[in-house]
């Protein structure tokens, strides 16, 4: 019987930089054959992103995944890796008017892999990420597709839905058993030799992924804020809302202060966006440029920065989530690893 092993990629855990890598060495010659991203929008593998993204019936998604288990039978190798972010299902996230649980439709992803079990052997890996970083992370996405809502109240709408990753990891492991692993976001580029042997267990390619650059996101909360101040003064900016960050990114990056990690005075924080905003920009008042300018010292001045919480918050958040992460550590890590977390 040929061995799946499944990468589920869940959201703001370099799911993607995973993927673009694992494109680039699909195969090491040792009976591997991995799935390419390319590949996940075609019948009949699709359904391995969309059987969580919509509600399907319990009939459809059997045969689905018999459809899958033959496709998968055909391929050649013996071992096969899929890796994709959409596995686990949509961004998790409250729309303004349409909250939602995080990751809703779990269920049918657990019945079409309970399905799949008797076409190949399962194995899963699990990335999971300290949840006030989780909920932050997923938030500046929400702003980068458009959202003005505050991060405030953004995780005010959290509070009857708490995130818990035993209940994800659980979940899975019903089709999968012990063939499901489970490692923190913040240690998967480590040294260490447990965390190494795992990653290698699922591709000899993971050995090099602690060569990826690590992305530099210190400056990234300014430019999302400056975005979502704009649009809450009526400012419009073209969709390529991401080159407009990036750029504020870069040109914050080559004036900081070497040495100290300052950002530039104000005066050229302002300059900076003025040049930005002059390509990416749709102004649609004449106050735009007074609005930027007040966005940017409202950021530079506040005692707690926009996209943070005040401090017993953020520990209030921890605290809350603690005896969860305990659990799961226990569970299926190693308890030590809780230091990570705070």
């Amino acid at each position: 019987m040929k061995q799946l092993f499944i990468h589920f990629g869940a959201h703001k855990t370099a799911s993607t930089a995973i993927q673009k890598f694992l494109d680039r060495q699909p195969s090491t010659g040792d009976g591997w054959c991995y799935i390419p991203r390319s590949a996940m929008t075609r019948k009949p593998d699709k359904w391995l992103q969309t059987i969580a993204r919509k509600r399907h019936r319990e009939r459809d998604i059997l045969a689905a995944a018999a459809d899958v288990g033959r496709m998968l039978n055909q391929l050649p190798g013996d071992r096969i890796l899929i890796s994709n972010e959409n596995l686990l299902g949509p961004m998790p996230g409250l729309e303004d008017r349409h909250p939602s649980p995080f990751y809703p439709y779990l269920d049918q992803l657990v019945l079409f892999l309970t399905a799949l079990k008797p076409h190949v052997a399962l194995h899963g890996l699990l990335f999971v990420r300290e949840q006030y970083s989780f909920i932050r992370s997923c938030y500046q996405f929400r702003v980068h597709k458009g959202s003005a809502m505050s991060f405030a109240e953004f995780h005010g709408r959290l509070a009857g839905e708490p995130l818990s990753w035993l209940r994800v990891a659980d979940a899975l492991k019903a089709p999968l058993g012990q063939h499901m692993k489970v490692l923190p976001f913040e240690l998967f580029k480590s040294h260490a030799a447990h965390v190494r042997t795992h990653l290698l267990r699922f591709h000899p390619a993971f050995e090099h992924l602690r060569r990826l650059p690590r992305a530099n996101v210190s400056i990234s909360p300014f430019a999302l804020f400056i975005v979502q101040r704009l649009r809450a003064h009526g400012v419009r900016i073209h969709k390529q809302t991401s080159l407009f960050s990036k750029k504020i990114e870069a040109d914050i990056q080559s004036a900081t202060l070497p040495g100290n990690g300052l950002f530039p005075p104000v005066d050229q924080l302002e300059a900076i966006a003025m040049d930005a905003a002059a390509k990416y920009f749709h102004p649609i008042f004449p106050g735009w440029k007074s609005a930027l300018k007040a966005a940017i010292r409202h950021y530079v001045d506040a005692p707690v920065k926009p996209f943070d919480l005040p401090g017993d918050t953020i520990a209030s958040i921890r605290a809350q989530h603690r005896s969860d992460n305990e659990a799961l550590f226990a569970k299926y890590m190693k308890p030590d690893w809780l230091k990570f977390w705070g």
